[in-house]
């Protein structure tokens, strides 16, 4: 997915009903993310806003008012729009890059750490 490509997660009906779970991507602190999240929440308006944040950095946000996260969230409020919050903790996030990024620096010692760690984030961050 790319920065500002809406793609159609899920379809489903549920008792009668059809459910589409829909999935923004962006890159962080841009102001072109924050138009593409505020105009997605506008035109959706869906039920529920998924943040992908923990709860510490979820009450830490409103100290971020560039973040699209901060955006998307204000946006929905204003609608009536409940939010949601859900992500492992960020303290366990970097754990699991610093333990990947060790193993791969004891198996491969000649090359660049910038490197095993752009292998990291995309083993871990990205899928």
């Amino acid at each position: 997915m790319h920065r500002g490509r809406m793609e159609v997660l899920m379809r489903r009906t549920v008792g009668g009903e059809n459910s589409r779970v829909f999935l923004l991507g962006t890159v962080h602190d841009t102001a072109q993310s924050r138009r593409d999240v505020a105009e997605s929440v506008e035109v959706l308006r869906p039920q529920k806003l998924f943040l992908e944040l923990d709860n510490i950095r979820a009450s830490r946000l409103h100290k971020f008012r560039l973040s699209e996260f901060f955006v998307a969230r204000r946006k929905a409020e204003f609608l009536g729009i409940d939010v949601v919050y859900g992500d492992q903790l960020h303290e366990d996030n970097f754990a699991m890059v610093e333990k990947r990024l060790g193993e791969l620096l004891n198996e491969n010692p000649s090359i660049p750490e910038e490197v095993l760690m752009d292998r990291v984030t995309k083993e871990i961050v990205i899928g």
